[in-house]
């Protein structure tokens, strides 16, 4: 008999059958078993794209309008109470508060209790706000920041940003005085998802008598500013069963300026205001 290794003897041959060979059973592994739920996975996704191609899967669409809001003073501050409210800045403590789903076969409405293939998208303009002596006294250029994050320690309320930034003696703070912006974010106590910045300049002070402008400026940056983010979400979100926000993900987002002084501002100071929209797209999953 060859060497190696030996046969497992099966009994004798059925009419028909050249080999008794014993069929091997497949393995149980752990690793056997991930391995088929991998491929099973690919091969779900690799049929979900054909079916798309084919139309055969429906991508959904809703677009929801951002309320309009405006910048208070300088900075991101917000009260410590369970659901914060913006003190500095404009606070979104969750944006899908903001983008409802309601159940139904409408082109902007899912059906059962998750969706698939979820884009995000914010867009919108910041308008730099007309002078004025009371609400916007500032003559000077202003930097607009946005922010998107997520709290993780738990030592604050979901969306409360009093903590973004890790100051100097192993201390948390909020974003506050222009040099706030200097200090690292507090990855610790949150997930930032996301930052975005650009600059406005300030809109020119008209005299009344004369009609002259008193504060015209030479800087190139504009006096509106179009932007569109892709917001950084699950791909797969779950609803329960009455719900019409998802139950396994959130995403807080910051609105908030510095004045090109580095002064600070009051947050009666209202500088520059947020138009914009969602426009949020998945499919059935």
């Amino acid at each position: 008999m060859p060497a190696g290794r030996p046969r497992m003897y099966a009994g004798p041959l059925k009419p028909g059958q050249r080999s008794a060979a014993v069929p091997r059973r497949r393995k149980t592994t752990t690793v056997a078993k991930a391995t088929r739920a991998a491929n099973q996975k690919k091969f779900k996704v690799r049929v979900n794209k054909a079916l798309k191609a084919l139309n055969i899967i429906e991508r959904k669409q809703k677009t929801i309008v951002f309320p309009t809001a405006t910048t208070k003073g300088t900075g991101f501050v917000s009260s410590d109470a369970a659901t914060p409210v913006a003190i500095r800045g404009i606070l979104v403590t969750n944006v899908f508060a903001h983008c409802r789903l309601n159940r139904g076969d409408d082109q902007d409405e899912f059906t059962g209790n998750k969706i698939s293939n979820v884009k995000l998208k914010f867009s919108g303009v910041a308008v730099s706000q007309a002078y004025n002596a009371t609400t916007n006294n500032s003559t000077a250029p202003m930097e607009v920041w946005f922010v998107f994050y997520k709290n993780k320690a738990g030592l604050l309320a979901k969306g409360n940003p009093n903590g973004l930034k890790s100051y100097p003696n192993n201390t948390k703070g909020s974003i506050n005085e222009i040099y706030t912006s200097t200090y690292p974010w507090n990855r610790e106590e949150y997930t930032i998802k996301g930052v975005k910045k650009f600059k406005l300049r300030a809109r020119p002070k008209d005299t009344d008598q004369e009609d002259q402008i008193v504060n015209s400026q030479t800087s190139d940056a504009p006096t509106f500013k179009r932007f569109s983010f892709q917001l950084p979400v699950a791909k797969m979100l779950k609803y329960g069963d009455s719900d019409d926000m998802p139950s396994n993900d959130y995403l807080s987002m910051g609105i908030y300026i510095y004045d090109g002084f580095g002064e600070p501002l009051d947050p009666a100071q209202a500088r520059c205001k947020i138009y914009g929209s969602y426009y949020f797209s998945y499919t059935d999953a």
